[in-house]
């Protein structure tokens, strides 16, 4: 029980910070342009999956590997 609560609250953190990050890149966009706004969504975005995909597992790294998937996830949420 504790295992799928912890996953269902780091995927629910990537859910959160929807628009949070909404708000962000609409500041970042009409500041930098769209061009760039856009650029850097794809470049958060790519670098969350890229540290998901790196990230080892508890049995390796500890209680740092559900940090970096949480870390990963509020990048994913923003971009």
């Amino acid at each position: 029980t504790a295992q799928l609560l912890n996953a269902s609250a780091v995927f629910a953190v990537g859910f959160l910070m929807r628009p949070v990050g909404g708000w962000l890149m609409g500041i970042y966009g009409d500041r930098y342009g769209r061009k760039a706004g856009l650029t850097l969504s794809v470049t958060l975005m790519c670098a969350g999956s890229l540290l998901i995909a790196l990230t080892p597992g508890y049995a390796t790294i500890g209680v740092a590997a559900p940090a970096l998937l949480v870390l990963a996830r509020l990048m994913q949420g923003i971009s």
